[in-house]
């Protein structure tokens, strides 16, 4: 899956809870604010999350990583109830904490060369909390 910028964001989602889904801030803040090349080798990353009842197992969380194309995708579950029962503000507190993690597991999930991800993460987690959405409701 190639994604149109190096950052990329994106769901698998009922609709009951895709309207209230703070995509285009979280895209946005990560494409305007950093610069993916700076890191190393990696051309794009994208991260979809899951956002589906506990009993659809249809789609299962992983993380892909392509040398030929120079990215990595990631299928994380966010949790259901939390979704549905909350405010676009906490769910995009939850959304940012997730990335945060993705970032923090990824060195153990993938060995990925000449990429700096311990930079990115430090980048990323700085950028999120000068935008505030580090700090809130927990999940």
């Amino acid at each position: 899956m190639r994604f149109f910028a190096p950052f990329g964001v994106t769901t698998i989602a009922y609709e009951e809870v895709a309207y209230k889904l703070p995509l285009t801030r979280l895209i946005d803040t990560l494409n305007e604010n950093l610069l993916l090349d700076k890191y190393g080798a990696i051309e794009g990353l994208g991260v979809i999350f899951i956002i589906k009842p506990p009993e659809n197992q249809i789609h299962q969380e992983s993380v892909v990583y392509s040398r030929k194309y120079k990215d990595i995708r990631v299928l994380r579950r966010l949790p259901w109830d939390f979704v549905l029962n909350n405010d676009e503000a906490a769910i995009l507190h939850l959304m940012a904490r997730t990335y945060l993690d993705i970032l923090d597991e990824l060195p153990r999930q993938r060995k990925i060369k000449d990429f700096d991800l311990p930079a990115l993460r430090r980048d990323v987690e700085q950028l999120f909390d000068a935008k505030g959405w580090l700090v809130g409701q927990e999940a």
